[in-house]
């Protein structure tokens, strides 16, 4: 597969990509790889690793236009850019190994004449405002059984009613990853939670007081844009009103651990939870 790249925008509530524009030939890029910075203590054999974080730097690359019409297409180009400048634009890498995004904004868009060779060159720069990630769309579930013997994707599994959990979520970056987490009706007391593998006690929860979902309402929980939203059967409206200041606001996966989601889920009920999640990368 040919290295591709395109700029897409995220819808604020879901993370779902809402446009795109693919990028024509792409020459000469830059700054496709990571840097960290470690923040050590020295002693007089050896130095203490005390933070690293990943450093958030500056991809380089040049648009090609060519094929005939090449003027119009960096205008269109440049256009798009101006159209959303104040959106949540990403840059989407394709190439062998899979599909990447970061979060980004063009901080310099260059144009000349056409080439000896009849093209038209764009030197691009993109700030990045995220690591690169993949996009793991609605995988986690939690949901009442129906009955009968029932295998979800991962462990613990149940036999008969209750509750089937795919909600494991292996977590390998060095800081925390936002969680979207959709909450379905009917519900009663709103909630949700989660846990590292193994142990009882939930490290975060979120909690609504006096709402309770009906069949045709949910509850947006999205860590990525720092948002809560609730549908009450008519229009979106915001969530935070309803939520239990006692407990947290959003839902975050632990660096280095496998984490497990819960809800209050019944069975008997439609009440159901979907999460997804950015897969963070150095």
């Amino acid at each position: 597969m040919i290295r591709k790249f395109a700029f897409i925008t995220f819808d604020d509530n879901t993370d779902t990509i809402t446009d795109r524009i693919n990028l024509d030939i792409v020459s000469a890029p830059s700054g496709l790889g990571f840097s960290v910075t470690a923040t050590t203590i020295k002693t007089d054999v050896e130095e203490i690793l005390i933070k690293a974080v990943q450093s958030l730097g500056t991809i380089s690359l040049t648009v090609n236009f060519a094929n005939g019409n090449e003027y119009v297409k960096a205008r269109a180009l440049r256009a798009w850019i101006e159209k959303h400048i104040n959106d949540r634009t990403a840059i989407e890498w394709q190439n062998d190994a899979g599909v990447s995004y970061a979060d980004c904004i063009v901080t310099s868009f260059d144009f000349g004449e056409l080439s000896q060779r009849g093209l038209a060159t764009v030197p691009l720069k993109i700030k990045m405002l995220s690591p690169f990630f993949e996009i793991v769309e609605n995988e986690i579930k939690i949901y009442p059984s129906t009955g009968g013997k029932r295998y979800p994707y991962t462990y613990p599994y149940t036999y008969g009613s209750g509750v089937i959990a795919n909600n494991e979520i292996a977590n390998n970056y060095i800081k925390e990853i936002p969680l979207i987490i959709t909450l379905y009706g009917v519900m009663d007391n709103v909630s949700c939670g989660i846990r590292v593998k193994g142990e009882s006690e939930l490290y975060q929860q979120v909690a609504f007081e006096g709402l309770s979902l009906q069949a045709n309402q949910y509850v947006i929980i999205n860590a990525v844009t720092r948002k809560i939203f609730y549908f009450n059967g008519t229009e979106l409206v915001d969530g935070y009103n309803y939520l239990d200041a006692s407990k947290d606001s959003f839902i975050y996966a632990k660096e280095n651990a496998v984490s497990e989601l819960t809800a209050n889920v019944e069975s008997g009920k439609t009440g159901r939870l979907t999460a997804s999640y950015r897969r963070y990368r150095l």
